[in-house]
């Protein structure tokens, strides 16, 4: 009973950090476009 417990807890931890990992990577990639935008933008590189 209590080692089934275990088990259901860890897996759920393991699916929560699966989920912020790839949350995460989402807003590192978005930021990372906004970044880069505003680099070309100073350097009046128009990308179209």
């Amino acid at each position: 009973m209590n080692g089934e417990a275990a088990t259901k807890r860890s897996t759920a931890m393991a699916a929560n950090i699966t989920v912020d990992k790839t949350e995460n990577n989402r807003c590192f990639k978005n930021n990372l476009k906004i970044f880069i935008g505003f680099i070309l933008l100073e350097n009046k590189i128009y990308v179209v």
